[in-house]
């Protein structure tokens, strides 16, 4: 969802792949995805074990962030789709 890939030093890459594996277990709502449930990350923390404190508190804030930021894409790209839909209705109305 971003034009730029950032790139991820490879001792940080765990960060990523936990989001992703949270991400993909998101909840929806009327086909829209729904922010990630913090619930479900400490639950995820807990499941993986071996974190220590500053970990865990690097990987809830880090997803956090990631889900914030997925949410303001997803946002954009469904309000952008309801213009482009009401734009399609009034040229066709005419």
């Amino acid at each position: 969802f971003l034009d730029n890939e950032p790139m991820i030093a490879p001792e940080n890459r765990w960060f990523m792949r936990g989001y992703e594996r949270l991400s993909a277990q998101r909840l929806t709502d009327n086909n829209r995805p729904q922010p990630l449930q913090i619930s479900e990350i400490a639950s995820y923390v807990a499941f993986t074990g071996g974190m220590d404190e500053a970990d865990r508190e690097d990987f809830m804030r880090i997803v956090c962030i990631l889900d914030g930021m997925a949410m303001d894409y997803v946002g954009k790209q469904i309000e952008a789709a309801s213009r482009k839909s009401r734009t399609k209705s009034k040229k066709g109305g005419r």
